[in-house]
């Protein structure tokens, strides 16, 4: 038990600093139910290291914040001269926020789910499937904000 616990925070240290080869996959477990209903504490991620050119909207984008490793939807990109962001949102999450492209360290390649097997999200119907739950995140979030905008309480119209 004491050697998994050494593996997966060397894994989570190589990522995190970026010592980890580009294309190079690891495993880690997910902390946090931001991903549901796609995936939620408890279950494994493998995270594949890549740049952050390489991902797309819908892609479940692996980035830094401080010391902590985050897994969310990316909804859409902006580029201001040479810098470029992104929009990210957790799946369950009823808002996102702006982050700089270079703090991406990868993407979510496959996830276990409730089974126990593991799901790829990189094939053509997940990532259609991804680009898709991209939008309807994208109009949740607006429609939150029209709705604060009119004075009401966006969780209150939760499904």
């Amino acid at each position: 038990m004491e050697e998994r616990k050494q593996h997966l925070t060397r894994q989570w240290l190589e990522l995190l600093e970026g010592s980890l080869q580009l294309g190079e996959t690891i495993e880690l477990p997910v902390l946090s139910d931001s991903m549901l209903p796609v995936f939620g504490i408890g279950r494994n991620i493998k995270i594949q290291r890549l740049p952050w050119k390489a991902c797309s909207v819908g892609d479940i984008i692996v980035f830094r914040e401080g010391r902590i490793l985050t897994a969310h939807r990316l909804l859409f990109c902006v580029r201001m001269g040479r810098r470029c962001y992104f929009y990210q949102k957790g799946d369950a999450n009823h808002r996102g926020h702006v982050i700089r492209a270079e703090r991406v360290v990868g993407r979510v390649i496959e996830h276990q789910d409730e089974t126990g097997s593991y799901r790829k999200l990189q094939t053509k119907a997940a990532r259609r499937h991804g680009r898709i739950e991209a939008i309807k995140q994208l109009f949740r979030v607006v429609w939150g904000y029209l709705d604060i905008r009119k004075g009401k309480n966006p969780s209150a119209n939760e499904e």
